[in-house]
């Protein structure tokens, strides 16, 4: 993965590579915002789930 930061540091953007299922090299974007900067037990517990699965 890399990624390029904004210059507000609120976002990255960039892509990722890695394998598919089949083992062919794949790609695509990702992005990374930034969506809250409060670090208080309230706001952790929002974030304190498990990963989605498909």
């Amino acid at each position: 993965m890399q990624l390029i930061v904004d210059p507000t540091g609120r976002t990255m953007t960039g892509k990722w590579v890695g394998f598919d299922k089949e083992l062919s090299v794949d790609s695509g974007p990702w992005v990374l915002d930034l969506m809250n900067v409060a670090t208080d037990d309230a706001t952790l517990e929002q974030y304190n789930r498990s990963p989605r699965t498909s």
